[in-house]
């Protein structure tokens, strides 16, 4: 009987061509927030913004939270890897949210409730999308529905549970614990990356914006990364969408 390293070893060399031009598009995606983050000239701390503080530090932690999305995805653990993309969704938003704003930036770091944010998650999504688009209504809804799937894995709704952990033998329903490698879990796993490089990508067009475009410094290489991620990433719907038609967020 194997070990659950094991498992997991054997799983990610059976999910590998499965997974390959996701987890492609999480290496591009991670490249190009290395490379914003490293443009960004170097200034004294007592010339820092609060807002500058702030975005740095969630887009730092949603980079090592692709790090941990692409592990987990990797060697099968869809429900996990979910539970994760619907964390780099908050922090994309907030980001947005934020943006060179210096008095919301010091509403985070004055933020002392650990049960939750000042206002409701839908209420910043709104605020974002006022900003990014027209049709602000539609977007803000397309882009709670895509959250509110990854937190049915996030919050064991059982939806979403009842298609995982159990397998079929000789009509014996069996618990089956440890790394998944079925058709549901491949699909959750690239949803959850798919959806975590439009995330990413929505967060660093933001800090690009509003903090390394006020510096006088040449990211034209950068940009050019950037609109191949996007565009890498229009593939990836592409491909999704061929193999298991469009989710309920895409209606």
């Amino acid at each position: 009987m194997q070990t659950i390293s094991e498992g997991e070893d054997s799983n990610e060399l059976y999910l590998q061509k499965e997974l390959e031009p996701y987890i492609k598009g999480l290496i591009k995606c991670m490249e190009v927030v290395g490379m914003a983050v490293e443009a960004h000239p170097p200034i004294k701390l007592s010339q820092t913004s609060s807002s500058l503080k702030v975005v740095q530090t969630l887009l730092i932690k949603s980079t090592n939270d692709i790090r941990s999305l692409w592990i987990l995805g990797a060697k099968g653990y869809s429900i996990q890897a979910a539970t994760i993309a619907s964390s780099l969704f908050e922090s994309s938003i907030m980001i947005n949210y934020i943006g060179d704003n210096d008095d919301l930036a010091n509403e985070w770091i004055k933020h002392t409730n650990p049960a939750g944010l000042p206002k409701k998650l839908g209420a910043y999504t709104e605020e974002v999308f006022k900003k990014l688009v027209t049709d602000y209504d539609s977007a803000t809804r397309e882009q709670l529905d895509v959250y509110g799937i990854l937190c049915r894995a996030k919050h064991g709704n059982p939806t979403l549970l009842k298609v995982h952990y159990y397998k079929l033998e000789d009509d014996t329903i069996v618990a089956d614990y440890g790394p998944e490698n079925g058709e549901e879990s491949i699909k959750l796993t690239c949803f959850s990356i798919e959806n975590s490089i439009s995330f990413m990508m929505i967060a660093l067009e933001s800090f690009i914006n509003n903090h390394l475009s006020k510096f006088q410094i040449d990211f034209s290489n950068l940009i050019t990364k950037f609109e191949e991620t996007r565009l890498y990433y229009d593939e990836l719907v592409t491909t999704s969408i061929k193999r298991w038609g469009k989710t309920e967020s895409d209606n």
